[in-house]
């Protein structure tokens, strides 16, 4: 029943929603600019299984965040474009437009770096390497096979490799 409801009223409450979404966002989320720069004003209703606030409009479900980029700075300079967060709180419904600008997709990905909440290097869950492993390994290179090193690591001869070449790692001097 509730998946029924999600996809004819785009909410499992059966739609009782949908005004108020639209109020809110008319009303208070294109109004509200934020006191400081690390205030967010959290979506109150429907996100998606990313987190992102969600609302319809009409038969659409859109991006709230999107939509409100779009309202405040004007159409997306390329379809490419992204709504994207300086606050790092999208994903947990922020629709301050003040948080908001429009990005390319390599910008967004960057500010991961900036927020710190990247997953590359040792924050990955499937890392095998840390970085202090990775500085024992690099005066190894041109001494030793790659075979060697990789097996004094616990790492394939090939990820030894990646490691030399700088193709994984590569940020790790």
């Amino acid at each position: 029943m509730h998946r029924k409801r999600l996809l004819v009223h785009g909410d499992v409450n059966g739609g009782k929603h949908y005004g108020e979404a639209i109020a809110f966002y008319r009303d208070v989320a294109l109004a509200y600019s934020g006191a400081k720069d690390d205030e967010c004003l959290l979506w109150p209703f429907a996100c998606g299984g990313h987190g992102y606030a969600e609302m319809r409009d009409g038969e659409d479900i859109v991006l709230v965040h999107r939509r409100l980029c779009e309202d405040a700075h004007g159409p997306a300079p390329t379809p490419d474009h992204e709504a994207a967060h300086s606050c790092n709180r999208g994903k947990f419904g922020c629709v301050t437009k003040g948080h908001l600008r429009w990005a390319t997709h390599t910008e967004n990905m960057a500010d991961r770096n900036i927020h710190g909440t990247s997953n590359h290097g040792e924050r990955n869950g499937l890392a095998k390497l840390t970085e202090e492993m990775v500085r024992q390994m690099r005066p190894l290179f041109g001494t030793m096979t790659y075979q060697a090193i990789g097996a004094l690591f616990g790492v394939s001869s090939a990820a030894a490799w990646q490691v030399d070449k700088r193709k994984s790692w590569g940020w790790v001097e």
